[in-house]
């Protein structure tokens, strides 16, 4: 390569943590055996595709909304965040897990979603790694006229 920078498709390779070597020459630049070369071994890069895991998710109606219950798994980084969207899939609400901080592997959360009108609604829950990575889970619930 001649090229200063190279961007890397980690899409293609295995979650896990990677080190890099880097090996430049400039011989190509210098008459032949006067050349230099050297080398160097990137810090470990952790590199991580797949998204958290949603699960053990209940719903309970509750009067004019319901109570949800979920567990939040990623297998290589931090779960970041938990959202939902209740009949849509453009207004995103936060919630927090149930420790009120959302720094580690494994998060459960317990939280309402009141002011639901009478009737059956889509909650569509979205839960983001500290890579990015996103993952989706729909429940339907039934609010009692």
């Amino acid at each position: 390569m001649t090229e200063t920078s190279y961007e890397w498709n980690t899409r293609s390779i295995g979650d896990g943590r990677y080190e890099v070597k880097i090996v430049a020459s400039d011989a190509s630049a210098n008459p032949i055996n006067e050349g230099r070369s050297g080398s160097r071994v990137s810090d470990p890069i952790d590199v991580d595709n797949t998204p958290p895991v949603i699960g053990e998710v209940k719903a309970t109606a509750q009067d004019g909304g319901t109570r949800l219950s979920a567990r939040v798994v990623d297998r290589i980084s931090t779960v970041a965040n938990l959202e939902y969207a209740v009949d849509s899939s453009t207004d995103w609400q936060a919630v927090l897990p149930a420790d009120k901080m959302a720094d580690s592997p494994e998060e459960t959360y317990d939280f309402v979603v009141g002011g639901l009108s009478a009737g059956d609604h889509q909650l569509t829950l979205r839960s983001t790694d500290s890579h990015g990575n996103q993952s989706f889970e729909t429940v339907h619930v039934s609010i009692a006229k």
